[in-house]
């Protein structure tokens, strides 16, 4: 019988779980020591904060490294290759890792991609700009994408590949007053398409609020793109929004009837964000976050946040509280989802961190496992929440996940 495993990814952790409908969510002992995997790439500190798996189950991860502290002007790009069975792969790089520095200002890799000839494409920051660049299957940068293959982008929060071979970059653009939602599309040589939008980029000012501020970006199986993140002029008050574009970058009017939805999480009145987002086989869409709650006294903290919509932008009445879920993992401390994927049937997966309330700076990685109406699957973790301070370590944080199908 074939099962699915997953992979996710926090801070130098590589730790891989069993997660089936019927399997209990502990760790896969076939893979690193007793399931984790421990590397490091400089002297300093390491910071993981992606991976990719594929076709062949190696698995490939990304993020950045220090050799002074972790100011962004220090950071260094790192990639690393590994066998099904964690081990480095060392037909890719330097025996399995490649280490680039890309400007004098820092550099870092926030996520990756892989194209159907096997090339990883990556997504992350130099310089204090977006940039997208693009390996080689044996990890040398590749010469045939943008200037050196490093391609420079003027925004950018997340990106996704295009079944064209076409990236799609989703970000945000400023007008020194605002910041808007923006889509810039790039062809597969890393140059900007300019029959895009308005030469190459599409700026919509989405609500009435001061800060539309992306984080995710999910293509549907049409082609429309979902965009997620949060929405504010006042910090104290945001409230989390997903958009819907379509193809041509103009804003999906079926949706919402404007294109946008901001909803309303947590304390009045509202503060909620939105870091990811899914969407089901059957069109319906999931985003994920946070929400603030009030534990009284004055006190508040955060709750992971999951909110399902129809395929026009309502609500999903069969999802959670009138498509809303809360789940408080660390009482009176914070807890947040950084990513989800959405299993082949339709069973919900999401990676985050739960923290101790203060004065303790313990922080734990934390999955969780619903079923399709939203509820936690029992035999999942301890009622469905998994929750690993890995190596008894005092910080740690669940960035990314992945699913993997064994038996291929």
């Amino acid at each position: 019988m074939q099962y699915i495993k997953l992979i996710f990814l926090f801070f130098i952790w590589v730790s891989l779980i069993k997660n089936a409908k019927g399997q209990d969510g502990s760790f896969d002992s076939t893979f690193g020591v007793d399931g984790g995997l421990v590397f490091s790439i400089a002297d300093k500190d390491d910071f993981g904060r992606t991976l990719a798996v594929l076709n062949d189950d190696k698995i490939v991860t990304a993020g950045w490294y220090n050799l002074i502290d972790n100011l962004p002007i220090n950071r260094h790009i790192y990639f690393t290759k590994h066998l099904p069975n964690g081990d480095l792969d060392t037909t890719f790089g330097s025996n399995g890792i490649v280490n680039l520095t890309i400007g004098s200002e820092g550099s870092s890799i926030s996520e990756i991609e892989v194209q159907s000839d096997g090339k990883i494409v990556g997504f992350g920051n130099a310089n204090g700009n977006a940039i997208l660049l693009r390996l080689n299957i044996d990890g040398t940068l590749d010469s045939s994408f943008g200037s050196n293959g490093v391609t420079n982008m003027t925004s950018g929060a997340s990106f996704e590949i295009l079944d064209n071979g076409k990236f799609i970059v989703s970000g945000g653009v400023s007008d020194g007053f605002n910041v808007f939602f923006s889509i810039s599309r790039y062809f597969e040589d890393g140059t900007l398409d300019t029959s895009f939008g308005d030469n190459g980029t599409v700026v919509a000012d989405i609500s009435p609020e001061r800060f539309d501020l992306n984080a995710s970006i999910e293509i549907q199986e049409d082609g429309k793109m979902v965009l997620v993140g949060t929405t504010y002029t006042n910090a104290t008050e945001r409230k989390a929004i997903i958009a819907r574009y379509l193809t041509d970058g103009t804003l999906d009017l079926t949706f919402g009837g404007t294109g946008f939805i901001t909803t309303s999480v947590g304390i009045t009145p509202g503060y909620g964000i939105f870091s990811d987002v899914a969407i089901q086989e059957d069109g319906k869409i999931i985003a994920a976050g946070l929400a603030e709650q009030e534990v009284g006294g004055g006190l508040f903290d955060t709750q992971s946040l999951l909110v399902r919509y129809n395929q026009d932008g309502t609500l999903d009445e069969n999802f959670g509280t009138d498509g809303i879920i809360l789940t408080d993992t660390a009482t009176n401390g914070n807890s947040l989802i950084n990513s989800i994927i959405v299993q082949p049937d339709n069973y919900i997966v999401a990676i985050g961190s739960s923290a101790e309330p203060p004065p303790s700076f313990q922080s734990y990685v934390t999955c969780m496992k619903y079923n399709s109406s939203g509820i936690l699957e029992s035999n999942f973790g301890n009622n469905g929440i998994f929750i690993s301070d890995f190596l008894d370590s005092e910080t740690n944080t669940g960035y990314d996940l992945v699913l993997q199908a064994t038996g291929k």
